[in-house]
């Protein structure tokens, strides 16, 4: 027996009706707006749900949308689209609870705040150690300086750091710095098994600089001098 439907009305701004249009164009059966509107609808509450909840983050993103958050709403569509679902309590955090984050965007975020710690520490280091730093740096004309991550061969980190600085406003002083021309990731990797233990050193003081000799030992786990490739745990 064929379950009845309901009728249900739903009024949309004209530039959310376009963008129902052109993914309707993109499918390759010729959709209704109803059946177009039923398949998003049914997508959306087929996402990430998780185990013990009475609703899906799917489910939560399309209220949210519908019931329009204050100042919300593009940042919601932005997530969505581009994927990036670990990125909602951020967005609307009445509705969402804070996921685990991905692997690849923890990874991201804690290579962003590596960085972050080494370029404001440098200022504060003696003139010899700084000299030394620079011109261990130009021996792969490079600056002291995050140089983002390979598109190509790197591009989900690079899509996630970007979406970390251009999106979510985090880590600003790197925004537009995503980008590195060759891989970067096991040079972060290394730079990382240096980093944490200084970092658990220093947990729970508000902001530290870094000293000479973790800034030294940073830098020569980027140019891979007497340390091995590790990933991130």
């Amino acid at each position: 027996m064929v379950t009845k439907s309901e009728r249900f009305e739903l009024r949309l701004d004209q530039s959310l009706l376009e963008r129902v249009d052109a993914w309707r164009e993109t499918q390759i059966e010729n959709l209704s707006r109803a059946e177009a509107m039923r398949r998003l609808i049914e997508t959306g509450l087929g996402l990430n749900r998780s185990a013990g909840e009475g609703i899906s983050e799917g489910e939560r993103a399309i209220l949210a949308v519908l019931l329009d958050f204050p100042a919300a709403k593009e940042r919601i569509r932005s997530i969505m689209e581009e994927g990036q679902y670990w990125a909602l309590s951020s967005a609307v955090p009445q509705a969402f609870t804070k996921p685990k984050e991905p692997k690849i965007s923890k990874e991201v975020s804690d290579i962003l705040g590596m960085w972050s710690k080494i370029e404001s520490s440098y200022g504060q280091l003696r003139h010899g150690t700084q000299n030394k730093i620079r011109s261990m740096m130009a021996s792969e004309d490079m600056e002291v300086s995050f140089p983002g991550f390979s598109a190509t061969s790197e591009p989900a980190h690079a899509q996630a750091a970007w979406y970390l600085t251009t999106k979510l406003g985090q880590f600003q002083n790197f925004k537009g710095r995503h980008l590195a021309t060759g891989p970067m990731l096991e040079r972060y990797y290394r730079m990382m098994r240096i980093f944490r233990p200084i970092e658990s050193k220093n947990e729970g003081e508000p902001f530290y600089y870094l000293n000479d000799d973790e800034s030294l030992a940073l830098i020569k786990a980027w140019l891979g001098i007497d340390m091995g490739p590790r990933s991130v745990s």
